[in-house]
């Protein structure tokens, strides 16, 4: 975990909020290519909204939108943008999607603990993943984050 947010908190800080293509500007901008929108009964696409990737994990697809907001207690559906305007629901969501498996799919923190043990396929994000979730200051690390964005985290308190 600590890799991936050195990766998105680095010195320029979150560098692309938006998928680029679709950001203001992007050669997307108004095109199919970025309505993400799925037809669903449970997370229906809201009109004139767009759901392509938004966020430091790019959350992108009317039904990831959904899930995600309904986790969280909020709209995403007809307010995909607050991912842009609040940096804490930004990561808020991130979390959400990579700690929450989405059938049939793992989800994203389980994956990574798939891989094989052999030394020439461990790389630092696996072992950084790993010792987060195993040691006690790891623990404590996950619940101070947790704490910060506002987020029910799933181990003891």
């Amino acid at each position: 975990m600590g890799v991936w947010l050195g990766r998105w908190l680095g010195d320029r800080g979150l560098y692309f909020k938006e998928e680029v293509a679709c950001a203001p500007g992007g050669p997307s901008v108004g095109t199919a290519n970025c309505l993400y929108c799925e037809e669903s009964t449970e997370y229906p696409c809201a009109p004139g909204k767009t759901y392509h990737g938004r966020g430091p994990i790019q959350l992108s697809w009317n039904y990831n939108y959904g899930l995600v907001g309904a986790h969280l207690g909020l709209d995403l559906l007809n307010n995909p943008d607050r991912i842009l305007e609040d940096a804490i629901t930004a990561f808020r969501t991130a979390f959400d999607f990579w700690m929450t498996p989405q059938f049939p799919k793992l989800a994203l923190k389980w994956a990574m603990r798939r891989i094989e043990e052999g030394e020439e396929e461990r790389f630092l994000g696996v072992l950084i993943s790993l010792h987060v979730e195993v040691s006690s200051q790891g623990l404590l690390l996950q619940h101070r984050i947790a704490a910060m964005l506002q987020m029910f985290y799933g181990g003891p308190a």
